[in-house]
């Protein structure tokens, strides 16, 4: 399980929410695929990651850094 996705469990959605500010909206397709821990992931700003499983893709909408304080949202095409 990823770092950011056992972080994620740890807090709600508001919790997040009020925990930093949303950084951006991103897609799931302008994240990289991690064959290694089958992931997907994305570099911050700060220089840190957002992550998230394959298994928990559906359930997550909000992903914290694992460096800093920013949050983005995971948007899924309808």
């Amino acid at each position: 399980m990823c770092q950011n996705c056992v972080l994620f469990y740890d807090f709600t959605e508001d919790d997040l929410r009020n925990m930093g500010p949303v950084d951006a909206q991103v897609y799931l397709e302008e994240m990289s695929w991690n064959e290694d821990d089958h992931s997907f992931s994305l570099s911050c700003r700060c220089g840190g990651k957002y992550s998230v499983s394959k298994d928990e893709i559906e359930e997550v909408t909000l992903i914290s850094c694992d460096t800093c304080s920013l949050i983005i949202e995971l948007l899924h095409y309808s």
